[in-house]
């Protein structure tokens, strides 16, 4: 790739991608795998409303917002996902859902990879593998053990301050500086210190 197409790869305007299992949707630790391939695990999922309330307002703010979602591979999880989507977020069209085989790099299967491009994301592998800037959802079962280094936003904050920092910093990447932020965890954005 020349230069000039990397520089060009940096301008375009970010996207923000979104696990759903423990970020969009409550996961149950406790759950067997017997359970989780159970016909109606997915689908039944309790959605993490100020999540998803958030994930509104980035698109109401005008974000490109897409799911990255595992699946396992049985006869309804990914089904049952997209069901899901169409139930608590219609607003993203199945073209901008992407469902990665359990256990594979999420990274890999990003059409069109972009410098700026973020992923929230609660594992912090999935974290580490991507080709960008990606930020940990701490979801009160994840609560992080020092092993995620980058940028956190906490379920328990109001749907509008997830929404801004998270906005913030693709606004950020944008800028070409966001292996940067990675870096620097303290940084104010728009008046919320993150």
């Amino acid at each position: 790739m020349s230069r000039l197409s990397d520089i060009e790869k940096i301008r375009e305007k970010g996207r923000i991608f979104v696990d759903m299992d423990g970020v969009l949707a409550e996961w149950n630790a406790e759950a067997s795998l017997e359970q989780i391939h159970e016909k109606g695990y997915f689908l039944n999922r309790p959605p993490m409303e100020t999540v998803v309330d958030a994930v509104k307002e980035m698109i109401r703010r005008g974000e490109e917002v897409w799911i990255l979602s595992a699946v396992l591979q049985n006869e309804h999880a990914m089904e049952e996902k997209k069901e899901w989507l169409s139930r608590y977020l219609p607003e993203i069209k199945p073209d901008r859902q992407v469902f990665v085989p359990y256990g594979e790099k999420k990274a890999d299967y990003i059409p069109d990879k972009r410098a700026t491009d973020v992923l929230i994301d609660d594992y912090t592998e999935n974290l580490k593998d991507w080709h960008a800037v990606g930020v940990k959802l701490l979801n009160g079962l994840n609560w992080s053990n020092g092993s995620w280094k980058g940028m956190v936003v906490d379920f328990r904050s109001c749907a509008d301050a997830i929404a801004q920092t998270v906005i913030g910093i693709r606004t950020i990447c944008d800028m070409g500086l966001g292996k940067t932020i990675v870096r620097e965890r303290n940084i104010d954005i728009g008046g919320l210190e993150i």
